[in-house]
């Protein structure tokens, strides 16, 4: 070959190369053009109140750029705007949905750029404004602080407002930890930096009611339930030795035995502290978790009506630590898997739990009886995602005509005559509640006489019974009854025909005089936000009596019977 082609040859080939590394770069240049196009198309979907357009957008831009930290925190910020209009419309799954998005993307920003101060300020922000349940306020504090050590090394324009509003939010999470001290230094710092406006208002409201917040804040009382003689002897001993690894275990595991799932708790996180890496340890706090949370209602609703919630959240938390720690335990697995299929729908686990069952449906592996297990947990979590799909029917589109074939659905099967056994003076009442929503309702069923006054309260569920003036979901029991339950709140019911007696006795204990009395019945659902009421009158005296009311399609049937 000619020199000369040769020369030519080794220059085209540099000029290719350089165009390749020019290509290169003009190529990486329309990438960022294109995330940043992502963003402005999401800014003016967010703009004109589409959050969901908004968001799958974003979710598109992190699809295609996984690695570049602000498609994350855009779509963070997406969620949170969408969180925000879920709730101010009343859609309380999609308010979860958007607020577990915003934490799950601030937490891939600090993945990916540990000293983002965006992420760190925000996630703060939330974490001490979102309810107890989420249990984000500690991790809300800690990034907080770290917000705050970042933002003492940045100066310039708005560096003062900057450290006013981290002081600000740094009080409330200090409050809400009853670090009261710590609260007070925060609002002092934010109010000399920032005396006027909103930051200074909010941290002088802060100051003020400090003192009063302080004086209700109580401790926490552990739940009383008589102690064997064996968990006595052994919290003795461990008074003596109390960081023995063996000694807490014995001790968690008789309070366990016992079902005192609260010490055991407490117990079992202590091991877990001294031994993180525990898994026996972890999975025995997990189910101790668990089965507080399954218990029903109790005294501590009153102090807490979040207090529930905040145990399904914590089960959850707590049995994927313990399904980490051991991930080929079957047992474990399909624990956490029945766990996230019955949890209620706000925390988000059911699809977790319905892909583990089909892992261990699958396993031939695992013990027989376990796949059967797995199996019927499987068809009931489908069951429920299906009732959840109707659910949004009802809720979205109340007028359609397929509504109705929902209401027939969970409607009146049959009347049928009461078969439970009754004798002697009293009242029978047989209701049946006509629909299911993703959580059990709330239910009162109370007696007044003609004049409308409160006789007694026959059954109320328990959240509302020990919750009373905390939260009220049965407003017309509330007004009725001023929450007096006479012994009668317990678990509560759900769709289908349910039957109890009122012995004619007032909530006093007296028996009431001949006449004509009221049975009511008050029923709320929830997430759906939907509300049923009936009443049926019922005449006592010499002679049997008996009336059936329908209200369909919540309550199609009301039924009392006055047996002598």
């Amino acid at each position: 070959m000619n020199r000369k082609f040769r020369t030519e040859g080794k220059v085209m080939k540099r000029v290719f190369v350089v165009m390749l590394i020019l290509g290169f770069g003009i190529l990486l240049n329309a990438q960022q053009k294109a995330l940043e196009a992502y963003i402005s198309e999401a800014q003016v979907l967010k703009g004109e109140g589409k959050f969901q357009e908004a968001v799958e957008i974003l979710k598109e831009a992190v699809d295609v750029y996984p690695r570049e930290v602000d498609a994350h925190l855009q779509l963070g910020l997406a969620w949170g705007d969408f969180c925000q209009k879920a709730g101010e419309t009343g859609d309380m799954m999609g308010a979860m949905n958007g607020a577990n998005g915003f934490f799950s993307e601030m937490e891939e920003v600090l993945e990916l750029d540990p000293n983002n101060y965006d992420a760190h300020f925000y996630f703060g922000v939330w974490g001490v404004n979102v309810p107890s349940f989420f249990g984000k306020l500690d991790a809300g504090v800690k990034h907080l602080e770290k917000a705050l050590s970042i933002a003492k090394g940045q100066s310039g324009e708005g560096s003062q407002e900057r450290l006013a509003t981290i002081y600000r939010f740094l009080g409330q999470g200090y409050r809400m930890q009853e670090r009261f001290e710590d609260a007070k230094t925060a609002w002092g710092k934010a109010l000399e930096l920032s005396p006027e406006g909103e930051i200074g208002d909010a941290a002088r409201v802060g100051l003020e009611s400090l003192e009063e917040v302080r004086a209700a804040a109580k401790p926490k009382k552990p739940e009383k339930k008589e102690e064997s003689e064996k968990v006595l002897a052994l919290k003795k001993k461990l008074e003596k030795s109390p960081d023995d690894f063996e000694l807490l275990m014995e001790l968690g595991k008789a309070c366990f035995e016992e079902e005192n799932w609260v010490e055991a708790t407490a117990i079992f996180k202590k091991a877990v502290e001294l031994k993180p890496e525990h898994a026996e340890a972890q999975y025995l706090l997990a189910r101790s978790v668990s089965e507080d949370a399954a218990k029903d209602y109790d005294e501590r609703i009153h102090e807490n009506t979040d207090l529930r919630t905040g145990l399904a959240f914590e089960t959850a938390q707590q049995l994927e630590r313990a399904l980490q720690l051991d991930p080929t335990n079957s047992e474990v697995k399909l624990y956490y898997a029945v766990s996230c299929v019955e949890m209620p729908f706000f925390v988000g686990r059911i699809d977790k739990g319905l892909l583990l069952l089909e892992e261990l449906v699958k396993d031939e592996n695992v013990p027989e009886e376990m796949r059967a297990e797995a199996l019927y947990q499987l068809g009931y979590g489908y069951r429920k995602k299906g009732t959840a799909v109707w659910m949004k029917l009802v809720k979205d589109f109340p007028r359609a005509e397929r509504v109705q074939s929902v209401y027939d659905e969970f409607g009146l099967r049959e009347y049928g005559k009461e078969t439970m056994s009754v004798e002697g003076d009293k009242v029978v009442v047989t209701f049946h509640l006509g629909f299911m929503d993703e959580l059990a309702p709330q239910t009162g069923l109370w007696v007044e006489d003609s004049e409308g006054n409160f006789v007694k309260t026959l059954y109320v569920s328990g959240f509302s019974g020990y919750a009373k003036e905390k939260q009220v979901n049965l407003p017309e029991w509330a007004k009725s009854s001023d929450f007096e339950t006479d012994g009668t709140t317990g678990a509560s019911i759900d769709w289908g025909k349910h039957s109890c007696a009122w012995d004619l006795a007032d909530h006093q204990g007296k028996r009431v005089e001949d006449g004509l009395y009221r049975v009511n019945i008050e029923v709320s659902w929830w997430p759906s936000m939907k509300y049923g009421r009936a009443s049926a009158e019922i005449r006592v005296g010499k002679t049997p009596d008996e009336n059936t009311v329908e209200k369909a399609p919540f309550i199609p049937m009301l039924r009392v019977q006055y047996l002598r």
